[in-house]
């Protein structure tokens, strides 16, 4: 699929959101504020409003105006601020969208402001405060949404990579911890040991053994890559699996979609040989590093 720019993208927001009479200012923070940016680089901006609520009424809608919105995922809601990753159709998950309302100045830094309106009339309004829902389709949006995050430590040699991966390994064992024992609703965080995890091996059918000895190599090498996608893949399995329990909605068309750009990103990486070896390590000198 090919995809619009991520400069396009950046002025299509810009120049829909200084259209509204109620915003104050535009910002932008991270690499779109320092000039780091690269071909990898997500959208972080910024809307100051002086009717927060009105803002919030239309900003989806304004998005989705310039491409369909596949997905959402809340990352801070309260009367005052509002933060949302925001993943559309027509552009590249590299390019989703940071997105924030606020009232206040912008908290992050470097930060840059590219849009002022200081006659803006002043409507002492509240944000509407989101429910927040941590369960199974909170939990695998939000590995869908670190995705992009992943992959492109793998292309930048960022060593972020390590702790992202696992990060993601450590969801996966809880994630099996409980298909061999109880699914829990409410997410939560478990510590594996060693033994823990020998324990839990020893419980894991063929499939999931199989799928378990790609993650996790007995060899005690692996390539961070294939490890990665391998892991998200067995995931995404166990998720269904615990939202058909729980009768809960998935997204399934973004799933899909996720996994396969994954896929696609992960075999990129592999064709570069340099790549590949900067990511294939052995499970010690991982355990030294963290």
């Amino acid at each position: 699929m090919e995809f619009r720019s991520r400069v396009e993208l950046l002025n299509k927001i810009v120049c829909v959101f200084s259209e509204q009479p109620e915003v104050r200012e535009i910002t932008l923070f991270g690499s779109c504020a320092d000039a780091t940016e690269d071909n990898y680089s997500d959208i972080d901006i910024r809307v100051h409003s002086n009717d927060l609520l009105c803002t919030q009424s239309k900003y989806l809608q304004l998005i989705n105006n310039i491409s369909p919105i596949f997905e959402t995922l809340n990352i801070q809601s309260d009367s005052e601020n509002l933060a949302q990753m925001i993943m559309l159709r027509d552009y590249s998950p590299y390019h989703k969208i940071d997105f924030g309302i606020s009232s206040g100045d912008c908290i992050f830094s470097p930060s840059q402001s590219i849009y002022k309106n200081e006659q803006t009339k002043f409507n002492d309004s509240k944000l509407q405060t989101l429910p927040a829902t941590k369960d199974i389709k909170y939990d695998l949006d939000y590995l869908l949404f670190r995705v992009p995050r992943i992959t492109k430590c793998f292309f930048r040699k960022d060593i972020k990579g390590y702790k992202k991966w696992r990060e993601t390994v450590n969801l996966l064992l809880g994630l099996l911890f409980e298909k061999y024992h109880t699914y829990k609703k409410s997410s939560h965080k478990n510590v594996f040991s060693r033994r823990k995890i020998s324990n839990l091996y020893r419980r894991l059918n063929t499939a999931d053994k199989m799928a378990f000895d790609k993650i996790l190599p007995q060899s005690g090498e692996l390539n961070l890559v294939d490890s990665f996608l391998e892991a998200l893949k067995l995931i995404i399995a166990i998720s269904k699996d615990k939202a058909a329990h729980f009768n809960i909605f998935l997204n399934e068309d973004f799933i899909t979609y996720i996994e396969n750009f994954c896929d696609d990103e992960c075999n990129k990486v592999n064709e570069e040989q340099h790549l590949r070896n900067y990511w294939t390590i052995s499970l010690d000198k991982i355990d030294i590093m963290f």
